[in-house]
Order: C-alpha cells, then structure tokens, then sequence
C-alpha cells in the first residue's frame, strides 16, 4: 500500500490527501499539538464541516515538528516505508524546521514531496494565503527527482 503523510491544515494541503485517500491509499495526516491540531478544527457556522469533509478517511497524528524529538519523529515516518509527503505550510517553512524536500530525499531516496503554497514561483511566492485572493494561479510544486 502507498502511504502518504499530509502536513496540511484549512483546505489545500487536505484536499491533496483527501484524493489520495479516496483513492484507497494510506493517508497519515500530521497534526501540531495542543489546539486541536489542524486549525479547520475550530472553524465554526457555515466552514464547521471542512475538517471532516477534507479529512475522511485519514489516520491523525499528533507531532510537535518545532521539537527535536517531533522531527526525528516525523522523520521515522518518512523512513519507514513512506511514498509521498504533502506540505502546505507557509514558503520555507519545512526549510526552517529542517525538514525540506533536501533532507527527506537523504532518509527516503524513493519520496516524493507535492509542496503547495498559494502563489507558486515568482513575486508574490513569500507571501501567506487563503484560497480566493489566488485562485488561478497556485501550482503546485512536485518533487521526484533530485533538483538540477
């Protein structure tokens, strides 16, 4: 079975491990501790049902990535017989913890690393977003193969 690992919260990053999870695979979805993990959790009146509409069929864990044990942690799972990682973290994100496409590759030659971020590359690739102020112009970044 392909596993994948979702780092994600609101809507992008789940929507990517929803499709693989409705597609049969194994999803594991990372979850920060303390407040609930994915902030889709505290959505409330009309955006209440986006945590488990864009989360169905996912196994939940609960890793502190700012930690050094949460990132050998995280890591382990990547190692550990892992395919594909999703991160929609903000730009560098994953860079910062130590735990970008670079470092992945080093513990799992095979993976694959689907990174989206709201504006892509360009002028605008360092900023935060929500889905409407970009619509049209996301592309997701896919990783499997060592950058050239």
């Amino acid at each position: 079975m392909v596993r994948v690992i979702e780092i994600g919260h609101i809507v992008a990053g789940p929507t990517a491990g929803l499709i693989f999870s409705d597609l049969g695979f194994e999803v594991i979805k990372v979850e920060r501790p303390g407040r609930g993990g994915d902030i889709a959790r505290e959505l409330e009146g009309s955006s209440a049902g986006t945590f488990p509409f864009f989360n169905r069929n996912k196994r939940s864990v609960e890793i502190d990535l700012r930690q050094a044990s949460g990132r050998d942690e995280f890591l382990e799972l990547v190692r550990g017989g892992s395919d594909v990682v999703i991160d929609n973290l903000g730009p560098g994100a994953m860079d910062a913890l130590g735990l970008g496409y670079r470092k992945l590759r080093e513990v799992n030659p095979r993976i694959i690393y689907l990174s989206i971020k709201g504006y892509g590359s360009g002028p605008y690739e360092a900023r935060k977003s929500l889905d409407f102020p970009h619509r049209g112009t996301q592309r997701p970044r896919v990783h499997d193969r060592p950058e050239r």
